[in-house]
């Protein structure tokens, strides 16, 4: 019955909810009930006195015409679980925020100056017409009014009414409940001599060691010592800072993650490592600022880059209103920043994906008032990515800033996200000369064929980011084989690499497309490609002329893909290629683990001195970084080698002498066996085949040896401690696994200790012991492994 009243969130639907129940009684409510409010709400005045509706024992209220939450509930609710936060949102002040946010309320009058705005100095290249929508119900225009001109200010150049207060970079959700380890960090790691130290950190360009400094003197009090610091030596601490520079293979991994895989992982979600980010700015800002030192336009296009860069769109617009209030004017650069943050805004978290396929399902979704998570990055219609960018674009055409490359690329993904791809043609032709249209039919005219000339040293000048925008626009419009015949044709005039993302981008969408999808519609065929397809491009990119070396991830659709078509011979022989590649990965990260060992050894003979312990940061980082590609791509094996069990059930009709299941298989899984189940059944012409790879001990001893690993790896790590992203890679923390937890049980039973295998009870040596201890939950047994004990 609660999920039915949770699922159903207005009074009226819960109203027939409760008829149902009870057999077509209806109660009815005095008014007094009507009007009762909680304690809470009553006290924080959430609510109208003519909408307290609360029920007890309910999560969340009845909120505005239907709206399980406010409008305005709903979004900070949203925002909360979306960065990991545990609050749920049912007791918030309906209080008007400051504008902190591109959802943020925005005054009418600016917006009526801006709807009549045009493009100047250049065609009008974009039609917002297609964007204005008027509401359908009242649920429809309360949103709307809740959202109105919420992209206006987004491109906002008043000034006069700007104050100190309003440029302030204080991060007013973070505030609310986000959780940040550099808020909270280790006071040991503050205790050093940050005024020498800070030169060796610019020096070594160590990001860990300059916010230690940092946050060192804002510890002491020193704002001496921050005034003391030059605008260019500010400057270089901000660049040193940038997330580009710090976790930029982090993020690029997390693209290619699951969030079952982040779970298992142990990872921090993107948005919470972007929140963290934001937070350190704002601590680094506000000391620079209390100190009585304005920024400079320089720091402030850095903060634009990284809130672009980590997609934290209040951070931009923030940092947007500051540059604007200290009388800078924004160049090309700024206003490509200021662009980008809009629309690569969530897009590393868990909830991007494949939202942004121009399909009517997607579309129909993205439409909605309320956007659910995974598709609250990708609206489209009126304040859409479309909206925002192209009115920024024109604004910044009005104030005589001239457009570069890179800005016509934003704006074509923009456009292509909304399925706009007559913009995205309209610019390739009027820009660089490139007609889609007479290439895609083929035509012979040369002149037709040949684009733009265009110096080499022109900022229109195309790049190899060209080639990827051209890829990712024409794949999520359901069009693969323009992607591949513009990519191929630019980059030959223009003479440009093809580097491996852009093949990947090509890649990845053919294996989308080519997925069949439920429903026997054409609607729900709209761009589906033969089911062949991902294998005949891969031919392509990795045959002559381009011969692209290919990426895990690129394997494991291809295997993915070969399993739908029950291909498993060829299924085999691209496992035994991804196999190889995990192993070179595997010796990169035992070279990079023996490196960082000697360092770590090393450093501790000579005292652990934090100049020289900084200088392990990087190798760490690195090292972390490998370590999780490891276990990612461990993940992936295991996986393949059960699709390939899967295939067997249809390949064993076929297999009438039985020399591929009883003779290749068999073989195949002794090389796979330490990614194989320990027992594998699989189908043959005669019956059932189950081989048993290793016994119950051998799991054991495995699983200590690399717990036992796992802890020596913590011990080592915890005598150089990082202050920014300690808890981002949380997978070297040593778990154990249920068999374990079962085995040790059962010793625990019976009345024995758990010794490590090899360990002798008689010699009275224990090195590692059990305890059983009580859980925090339902009174499980809590695992805990740690360095000369392992508590269970």
């Amino acid at each position: 019955m609660a999920l039915w009243l949770t699922r159903f969130g207005s009074l009226e639907a819960r109203g027939l909810v409760h008829t149902v129940w009870n057999g077509g009684k209806r109660k009815t409510r005095s008014r007094a009930e009507r009007e009762w409010a909680c304690s809470e709400c009553r006290k924080a005045g959430a609510v109208e006195p003519w909408r307290r509706r609360c029920l007890s024992g309910v999560a969340g209220r009845s909120g505005i015409d239907g709206y399980w939450f406010s409008p305005r509930e709903e979004s900070t609710r949203e925002s909360r679980v979306a960065s990991g936060s545990h609050d749920d949102g049912r007791h918030v002040e309906m209080r008007a925020s400051p504008r902190t946010d591109i959802d943020a309320l925005a005054g009418e009058d600016f917006a009526d100056s801006l709807d009549d705005g045009g493009l100047t100095g250049t065609d009008t290249i974009l039609d917002e017409s297609s964007n204005e929508a008027s509401p359908e119900n009242d649920q429809e225009s309360l949103w709307e009014r809740f959202e109105q001109s919420s992209e206006d200010a987004f491109v906002h150049r008043r000034t006069d009414s700007v104050s100190d207060q309003d440029v302030e970079l204080d991060d007013t959700q973070a505030k609310q409940g986000h959780a940040v380890s550099v808020a909270s960090c280790n006071a040991e790691l503050l205790q050093i001599d940050y005024k020498s130290l800070l030169s060796k950190a610019i020096n070594t360009r160590d990001m860990d060691l300059v916010a230690r400094c940092l946050l060192a003197a804002e510890r002491a009090d020193d704002t001496v010592f921050i005034a003391s610091i030059s605008q260019e030596t500010f400057s270089e601490v901000l660049s040193i800072l940038e997330p580009a520079n710090n976790i930029d293979m982090l993020v690029t991994t997390h693209v290619e993650l699951s969030p079952h895989m982040e779970k298992l992982f142990g990872l921090a979600p993107m948005q919470k490592v972007a929140w963290e980010y934001a937070q350190l700015f704002d601590r680094i800002v506000k000391l620079r600022r209390t100190a009585g030192i304005a920024l400079t336009f320089e720091d402030f296009n850095t903060l634009l880059r990284s809130a672009r860069d980590i997609g934290h769109k209040g951070l931009a617009i923030r940092a947007w209103y500051a540059l604007l209030a200290a009388g800078h004017l924004p160049t090309v650069q700024s206003w490509n920043y200021y662009m980008g943050t809009a629309l690569f805004d969530r897009v590393h978290g868990r909830t991007s994906g494949h939202k942004m396929r121009i399909i009517p399902f997607n579309l129909q979704a993205r439409k909605a008032g309320n956007l659910s998570p995974e598709y609250a990055s990708y609206r489209v219609g009126k304040y859409g990515v479309q909206h925002v960018i192209s009115r920024t674009f024109n604004q910044m055409l009005q104030d005589g800033v001239d457009a570069n490359e890179e800005s016509y690329r934003i704006v074509m993904t923009a456009a292509a996200r909304e399925g706009e791809i007559g913009i995205v043609k309209t610019i390739l032709r009027k820009v660089w000369g490139v007609d889609v249209d007479a290439i895609m039919e083929g035509a012979t005219n040369g002149e037709a064929l040949v684009p733009k000339q265009i110096p080499a040293n022109s900022d229109k000048y195309p790049t190899d980011q060209l080639l990827f925008t051209i890829a990712h626009a024409f794949s999520i419009n359901n069009n693969i084989p323009a992607a591949l015949r513009l990519v191929d044709f630019v980059a030959r005039h223009y003479n440009l690499t093809i580097f491996q993302d852009t093949w990947a981008q090509l890649f990845e969408w053919t294996f989308v497309l080519a997925n069949p999808r439920s429903g026997g519609s054409k609607v729900n065929r709209q761009g589906q490609l033969p089911l062949q397809s991902p294998l005949d491009v891969w031919n392509t990119i990795t045959g002559e002329p381009y011969c692209v070396k290919p990426t895990m991830g690129m394997y494991s659709r291809l295997i993915q893909n070969l399993h739908k078509r029950n291909l498993t011979p060829l299924m085999m022989e691209k496992m035994e290629e991804g196999l190889q590649l995990h192993l070179e990965h595997i010796a990169k990260c035992r070279k990079l683990w023996r490196y960082l060992k000697r360092k770590v050894n090393m450093l501790q003979r000579r005292g652990m001195q934090p100049d020289l312990a900084a200088s392990i940061n990087r190798l760490r980082q690195e090292h972390d970084h490998a370590e999780l590609l490891r276990k990612r791509n461990r993940f992936w094996l295991k996986r393949w080698v059960r699709l390939l069990l899967a295939t067997m059930r249809t390949r064993s009709s076929h297999d009438t002498s039985g020399a591929f299941a009883l003779r290749h298989i068999p073989s195949f899984l002794w090389r796979f066996e330490s990614w194989a189940p320990s027992t594998v059944r699989y189908d043959t012409v005669g019956g059932i085949i189950e081989i048993k790879l290793r016994s119950e001990e051998q799991i054991a001893a495995f699983q200590q040896n690399l717990v036992a690993m796992a802890v020596k790896q913590q011990a080592l790590l915890k005598t150089a401690p990082k202050l920014v992203g300690e808890a981002w890679m949380r997978s070297i923390q040593p778990r154990a696994t249920r068999r374990m937890r079962r085995r040790v049980r059962g010793d625990v039973a019976r009345g024995e200790s758990a010794v490590p295998r090899g360990q002798s009870k008689e010699s009275g040596e224990v090195v590692e012991r059990t305890e059983v201890v009580p859980g925090e939950r339902g009174g499980n047994e809590a695992v805990r492994w740690e360095l000369g004990r392992a508590i269970v």
